[in-house]
């Protein structure tokens, strides 16, 4: 029975946030900024088979990133709103591609899969513009645009 690949996690963050009111054009102006820095130490360890059995791939990988945030929203008139946002997000692979172990599934060994303990977390761009309209009852009519611009996803 193969064992099972095993990591470990030491995450550390800083996250300072502000928020704040201001008036443009005799019209409510309402802001919130934060950064998130994130530093990452992982030991990833999984089964390897070589010639005299199984032993145990180890890497040490660790990354970190800065990751700030803007909102804002305008009140354009009594039941209208103007929304923008723009961030930097961050997604880790997931476990099972960054195990360090190396699994053949057909008796001959022609196919293997391998992970990357090595794979760096993904970050995305983001910007968001919206509008709302409040109908006065418990509704409201929207339309938002977004992008988000996705940099080093593995799939």
């Amino acid at each position: 029975m193969a064992r099972p690949a095993t990591f470990l996690k030491r995450r550390s963050a800083f996250i300072p946030e502000g928020n704040g009111v201001s008036e443009i054009f005799g019209r409510e102006l309402r802001a919130n900024a934060g950064v998130r820095y994130v530093h990452t130490d992982q030991r990833v360890a999984g089964p390897v088979q070589v010639a005299a059995g199984l032993v145990d791939a180890i890497q040490d990988p660790s990354y970190e990133k800065v990751l700030p945030s803007l909102n804002l929203t305008y009140d354009v008139m009594n039941r209208v709103k103007l929304r923008f946002a723009t961030s930097i997000s961050m997604t880790r692979a997931d476990a099972g591609s960054l195990s360090a172990g190396l699994t053949f599934s057909d008796q001959g060994a022609q196919v293997a899969t391998a992970g990357n303990p090595n794979l760096k977390p993904y970050t995305s761009e983001n910007i968001d513009l919206g509008g709302e309209y409040y109908t006065g009852g418990i509704g409201y009519v929207g339309l938002s645009y977004f992008r988000k611009n996705i940099n080093g996803f593995t799939g």
